[in-house]
């Protein structure tokens, strides 16, 4: 494309050593129904061949704008950096490691086009599952990203993403948003250029709503094609290293949030950064226990009480302790399994020398737990003391006098010797008498 026009819709890829995935990603752009784009490309320092192979499709195509950070910044300063340089009509952002439908930008310009009111048009997706991940994760992932509320309006748009319940929410991604450019080059604007990697988009969504008056969902069109697996998305188990990395940058994204909400503060943007902060904790609880080894739990629980602190980082995993231990008691085991162990342990853990502040419903949860914790060990006594009675009684039968297994112990280990006194108190020592 030679011509001088301002294009229709600008594509911001942000892109880090994606050498195996940046080719087809940008096929897909490129390939696009719709001609009059741009397609940028920002090389967030990458230091494997992918600012090469962005290069050589640069250099076959003039709609192509290759940026480059020298040194790896981030994802969020990669988008600010694509944002600042977009000149279309209207912006969406692609991730590296995936793909767009051929028609998206054509059949989302067109949807815009007939709404000239639309500040966000929220599409849908199609989910690939890489082969290292479940293959069930892939329906899973899909409802969460095609979720909807509908068509929502002023602060409708903010309440539909950063509101609980969180089982019925509007995704805060924005690789499935369609937005109209000048709107996000404002939203940005309010954003702090700073290193951020872990729900740095909730951060960025959450901007963008509140300067919205208008979405429109069209999530019945699935215009991405995202992979599953190959990126930040995996759930993998990981290290601790790794761990402690992705909950700390979490931790930093949401000071950015709680930062915006003081400077930009309205009673929907209050509102939306203590949801978010509930939304980040919720997170960082799910990659702890998805993602580390059960071994790691208690560095983790750890690492989480110094980044958060421990009232917070009870909070992340308080859910998670308490449907656990739940599915212990209704297991209904005898001993109680390894798993009640790890869990209940786990629990002292974060409750341990921890001052707890909590709401309601989180109030009614831990509640839950203790009670749980009290019906198990109870039961646990219980069958206990039973096993011992039956054992005790058992011990009666067969020693009794004139049965031949009293004939030989009494042969063998005799009234008034040291071993019978040993046998004695053994014996006592098994059956707590």
């Amino acid at each position: 494309m030679t011509s001088t026009a301002q294009p229709t819709v600008s594509i911001i890829i942000p892109a880090y050593n994606k050498e195996k995935y940046i080719g087809a990603c940008l096929d897909s752009a490129v390939q696009q129904t719709l001609n009059t784009i741009e397609i940028i490309v920002v090389d967030d320092g990458s230091t494997d061949n992918t600012s090469a192979i962005i290069s050589d499709y640069a250099h076959s195509d003039s709609r192509i704008i290759h940026l480059a950070h020298g040194v790896n910044k981030g994802l969020h300063t990669t988008r600010l950096t694509g944002v600042a340089r977009a000149s279309g009509l209207y912006t969406m952002f692609l991730d590296a490691d995936d793909t767009l439908a051929l028609t998206a930008c054509e059949t989302l310009y067109n949807f815009a086009s007939s709404r000239p009111d639309a500040d966000i048009i929220r599409y849908g997706a199609h989910v690939e599952v890489a082969d290292t991940e479940d293959s069930s994760l892939g329906t899973r992932v899909e409802s969460l990203f095609n979720a909807t509320l509908g068509d929502c309006s002023h602060a409708q748009i903010l309440q539909a993403s950063f509101s609980p319940p969180f089982a019925a929410w509007v995704p805060w991604n924005i690789i499935t948003a369609f937005f109209k450019t000048s709107l996000i080059q404002e939203a940005f604007k309010n954003l702090s250029v700073t290193r951020l990697n872990k729900i740095e988009d909730g951060y960025e969504y959450l901007a963008i709503c509140s300067l919205s008056h208008k979405l429109y969902s069209y999530v019945e069109y699935r215009g991405l094609n995202y992979h599953f697996g190959r990126g930040i998305s995996s759930r993998t188990t990981t290290s601790l290293d790794i761990f402690d990395r992705d909950q700390h940058s979490a931790w930093e994204v949401d000071q950015e949030v709680q930062a915006f909400s003081t400077h930009y503060s309205s009673t929907e943007i209050n509102s939306a950064a203590r949801n978010f902060h509930a939304r980040a904790l919720k997170i960082v609880g799910d990659d702890f226990v998805e993602r580390l080894a059960s071994n790691d739990y208690s560095e983790g629980l750890r690492i989480l009480q110094t980044t958060w602190g421990k009232n917070n980082a009870y909070l992340a995993l308080h859910y998670h302790i308490n449907s656990h231990l739940y599915d212990e008691l209704t297991k209904d085991a005898f001993p109680p399994t390894a798993n009640f162990a790890l869990w209940s342990d786990l629990f002292s853990e974060a409750i341990a020398e921890t001052h707890l502040e909590l709401s309601e419903e989180e109030q009614a949860t831990h509640a839950s737990t203790l009670y749980i914790l009290e019906q198990i060990r109870t039961r646990t006594a219980q069958r206990e003391a039973e096993r011992q009675r039956v054992i005790y009684e058992e011990s009666l039968r067969i020693f009794k006098t004139g049965t031949k297994a009293r004939y030989y112990f009494d042969k063998f280990i005799p009234l008034g010797t040291h071993r019978r006194g040993l046998a004695r108190r053994l014996a006592k020592l098994i059956l707590h008498r």
